[in-house]
């Protein structure tokens, strides 16, 4: 696959597509330079019949029903539907509905998908719940860090009393100034 400056979320939604049984090689370029198409990329799908050519619009913040109606207005002027495919961190059930009333592809990086191509190739598969978001709160403070990598580098640490990982991590649980 050719992938030029596609962020960690495209990846994933397209790594969705690739899993859809007719699609042989996904190939996606992204649009940055030059005038504004208003588009994001394009993206090439190689199936066993061809390849088919479509446009790139990403979507990485919440799909409310009227960001969806609001692009299917907006595509239906440009009159574009059947040659966009929507790139989205999740796309809710009613809003899948939509897309597919309105003929626009679709996929997610929790695996729903509407991919349609022309009059062969048809796939569709929504409900998908949105994946639950990844925990990125940090440790608070250096001890924490210590405790962690005690935990790293000696995974059988977890089950030891307090008193000796203090020791083995070289951390205290004491307040100072309290013996």
């Amino acid at each position: 696959m050719d992938v030029v400056r596609e962020s960690r979320h495209d990846l994933e939604a397209l790594d969705r597509l690739r899993r859809v049984p007719f699609v042989r090689e996904l190939k996606y370029t992204s649009i940055h330079e030059g005038p504004d198409s208003g588009y994001d990329g394009k993206l090439e799908i190689t199936t066993p019949n061809g390849p088919f050519q479509l446009l790139v619009e990403a979507k990485r913040s919440f799909l409310s029903r009227s960001t969806v109606d609001h692009l299917i207005a907006w595509l239906s002027q440009r009159g574009e539907q059947q040659g966009v495919i929507l790139l989205a961190r999740h796309i809710p059930r009613q809003a899948a509905e939509a897309l597919i009333e309105a003929n626009v592809n679709f996929a997610d990086d929790a695996g729903n998908v509407h991919l349609k191509l022309g009059d062969t190739y048809n796939w569709t598969a929504i409900g998908t719940p949105a994946p639950e978001p990844v925990s990125e709160r940090r440790p608070d403070s250096p001890a924490q860090l210590q405790l962690l990598f005690q935990f790293v580098t000696c995974p059988e640490s977890v089950n030891w009393p307090v008193r000796r990982l203090e020791s083995g991590a070289g951390i205290s649980t004491r307040k100072p100034g309290i013996r």
